[in-house]
């Protein structure tokens, strides 16, 4: 990963701010040093979908607005860093997330998970194919609409970016599914530009 020059990706290398990092699909995490930041991460992404979703919160949360189990976006650096095969990142610093903790947060994972499968199934099966954007679309309007875990913004916030980019539904994995230091359940991955098989 090449930082751009002048960027704040840049200047976070140059006073070796950020420590240890996790690749995803189309994603790098990187973690603060704790001197730094205990409590923030670093997300480089270039996935559009996800992108747009992080700059929604961002500026949600510029004008005072935290959208229930979505990350908190404290700020986006915009473009900031091209890999080896010229694939452009954006990126933001978020809240720093953990994986469940206890056996009711691991029932809360599955409840979610098992009603995002259920959902997906609903809307699959008068489509003509499972595999297009607006079964999501569909799925996602129905988990906003029935509120599941409180997690309703949340899911309408997702139909805006769904429907903005055609982007997937992506929350049929536990690992999308994430929660805050302080407990509360988080879609920390919750948006694709390709359909994952599950």
């Amino acid at each position: 990963m090449q930082a751009f020059l002048r960027s704040p990706l840049e200047c976070f290398f140059h006073y070796k701010m950020l420590g240890n990092h996790q690749d995803g699909g189309s994603s790098r995490v990187y973690c603060f040093h704790p001197e730094v930041a205990d409590k923030l991460v670093l997300k480089l992404t270039s996935c559009d979908a996800t992108r747009e979703l992080l700059k929604l919160l961002w500026v949600q949360q510029y004008h005072g607005t935290k959208v229930k189990g979505l990350p908190s976006v404290s700020q986006s650096l915009g473009m900031c860093a091209r890999d080896d095969d010229y694939i452009e990142y954006h990126g933001f610093v978020l809240e720093r997330l953990r994986h469940p903790q206890s056996a009711e947060e691991d029932a809360m994972e599955t409840q979610l998970v098992t009603a995002v499968r259920a959902a997906m199934r609903e809307a699959s099966s008068g489509a003509t194919s499972a595999m297009h954007w607006s079964t999501s679309l569909v799925a996602a309007t129905w988990l906003a609409n029935s509120n599941i875990l409180g997690l309703g913004d949340a899911f309408h916030a997702l139909c805006r970016v769904i429907l903005m980019c055609e982007a997937y539904l992506d929350l049929e994995m536990p690992g999308n599914i994430l929660f805050t230091l302080d407990g509360e359940i988080c879609l920390a991955d919750p948006v694709a530009m390709t359909c994952s098989m599950h």
